[in-house]
């Protein structure tokens, strides 16, 4: 069996028609910039609806795991063209005290 790490991770997010597994939300917590950067690079090549998907099981994850931050992933994605994936990026900050998120917030509600 292969060892799981986080370009495995990616890889089967890209892959619509498979299920995102419980075991692979945390490898997207506490992403470094390495790790973020892989993410980002192929964030445009998910499918609109899994990456909704995917932000959902985050959110969900998030809520019921108090040892998991996706404030990495939250940051990134605040500028993202699908105003759904804004929405539930501003959702995965929800625990974050970073003052510079304030300007972010002020021009999304604006």
């Amino acid at each position: 069996m292969t060892e799981l790490n986080f370009q495995n991770v990616l890889d089967h997010l890209l892959d619509s028609k498979k299920d995102i597994p419980q075991n692979h939300l945390g490898y997207y917590s506490d992403l470094d910039p390495k790790s973020l950067h892989l993410f980002l690079d192929i964030w445009s090549s998910v499918k609109p609806e899994r990456k909704l998907l995917l932000l959902d099981a985050l959110l969900s994850h998030l809520d019921s795991d108090t040892l998991v931050s996706y404030e990495e992933i939250g940051k990134a994605l605040l500028d993202d063209s699908d105003s759904e994936v804004r929405a539930r990026a501003i959702g995965l900050l929800a625990e974050s005290n970073d003052p510079k998120l304030v300007d972010s917030f002020i021009n999304i509600f604006s």
